[in-house]
Parts: C-alpha cells; structure tokens; sequence
C-alpha cells in the first residue's frame, strides 16, 4: 500500500491548488487507501480529504457515489452511526438515480 499512497499524494500535489489535471477521484481513492491502513492518523486524514472533496463533489455520480460509500465507513470507524446512516442514504439516492432515469431529474442533496 505504501506504492498507492506514494502514487496519490503526487497526483494530489500536482493538480494542487486548483485540482487542474484531477478528477476528484484521486482524494477519494487516497482517502479508501487511508482507511484500509485503519490507523487514527490515517482516519483522521482520511476524514479531511472527505470533507474537502465533499466540500467541492465530483460531477459524476459514480464518484458522489462512491465518496458517499466511503464515508459510512470513515463514519463507522469513528463509531458515528447517525453520519454512517446519512451518508448510506445518500449513496442509495445516488444508486436509484443512476439506474432510475425519472429520478435523476431530482435533486439530491449531497451533504
């Protein structure tokens, strides 16, 4: 894992201030890569490119979706259900959306 994280700080760095050259995915991906770790530090960090990335969500639903999923689990290990629970239901609207085409005419509300 230590290949992957070193991959994507670089990635991030590069496209850094502005995310030129990202797609967004790459926060994400490093952030999974962090959980995996599983230590509070790599919680923690993880959490905070969460946020970012939720601050400014990706344009595809596939990647709202799957920073959605991500956060159940960061808010799983920091023993939050009531934010696992929010964030579970988000990527189920994000999910219907995908598959629903009427739906996704809807507006979700990505926290």
């Amino acid at each position: 894992m230590g290949s992957a994280l070193l991959f994507l700080r670089r990635a991030l760095a590069i496209g850094r201030p502005d995310a030129s050259g990202t797609t967004g995915e790459e926060e994400i991906e490093l952030a999974e890569v962090l959980l995996a770790n599983g230590g509070a530090g790599d919680i923690q960090e993880a959490q905070a490119l969460f946020d970012r990335r939720t601050s400014e969500p990706p344009v595809f639903v596939r990647s709202r979706y799957r920073l959605a999923v991500a956060q159940v689990r960061a808010s799983l290990l920091q023993a939050d259900v009531v934010a696992a629970a929010d964030w579970a239901s988000t990527a189920l609207a994000l999910a219907q959306s995908a598959i629903t085409p009427s739906a996704s005419s809807k507006p979700i509300e990505f926290r």
